[in-house]
């Protein structure tokens, strides 16, 4: 690769061989990369909380029918 050449703003440089604009900003560039990794966190986590919500939704289901055939029981054996 050949020297990078600089430009008017510090934050980039330019690459002769293709005429690329390269940012040369790391503390930028760490930035970038510590939000990607929380938003990759964040979408985890909403995940987590949709698979919960589901699973919560499931069971209160679950305990509605056992009720109602409790009821159901409940009525047989009075009757």
């Amino acid at each position: 690769m050949a020297k990078l050449i600089k430009t008017d703003n510090e934050q980039f440089q330019k690459d002769p061989s293709t005429g690329a604009l390269i940012n040369t900003d790391m503390r930028a560039y760490k930035a970038a990369v510590i939000r990607k990794r929380n938003y990759n966190r964040i979408d985890s986590i909403e995940m987590q909380v949709a698979n919960l919500h589901a699973e919560v939704k499931k069971t209160d289901n679950t305990l509605e029918e056992i009720k109602g055939m409790l009821n159901t029981i409940l009525r047989n054996t009075d009757g």
